[in-house]
């Protein structure tokens, strides 16, 4: 009887070991790029909160309002509805934009009082906040199994909260 070569026989192993790793390899790969885009869309939008937080700032009390809007969704410093151009990110049309000032909210924003080197100084604040913000799976509809069903990533809200130039 003549027996196959060793070689010959390894190559119907290996195609087997193939067809086990594979697909686990594939569901780390999309997993690991799905958490990459949501880390990177969480940052963008922190990011944006910032901006916009800043540039009401540098404003009087009740203005800007609009503004803080179109910088969070857009990336754009416009003071009419609509903004214009296109969204950072998709799903930014269904967030809820807050801007809190002294002109809106007296009673948490207005004449703060903090100390600094040279005693206590009065300060508003202006605070913008981005609620109910959903970031879409972009592999989510071939992976449903994996991701039990969703499609999508709801962030919880992002604010931040600056003093204001008087």
């Amino acid at each position: 009887m003549i027996r196959p070569h060793p070689s010959t026989r390894q190559k119907g192993a290996v195609l087997v070991e193939l067809s086990v790793i594979l697909p686990l390899l594939l569901l780390l790969s999309f997993a690991t790029l799905e958490f990459a885009k949501a880390i990177t869309a969480y940052k963008t939008l922190v990011n944006q909160v910032r901006i916009a937080a800043r540039h009401l700032a540098n404003l009087t009390p009740g203005a800007g309002h609009v503004s803080a809007d179109c910088i969070v969704r857009y990336g754009v410093v416009s003071n009419t509805a609509p903004c214009g151009g296109a969204l950072l990110m998709p799903g930014l049309a269904g967030a809820v934009v807050t801007v809190s000032d002294a002109a809106n909210a007296p009673s948490t924003h207005r004449a703060q009082s903090t100390t600094s080197g040279t005693g206590a100084v009065t300060v508003n604040l202006v605070t913008v906040q981005v609620s109910s913000y959903v970031h879409p799976l972009a592999s989510a509809g071939f992976l449903t199994g994996i991701f039990r069903g969703k499609t999508s990533i709801s962030f919880g809200p992002i604010s931040a909260t600056m003093r204001q130039v008087l």
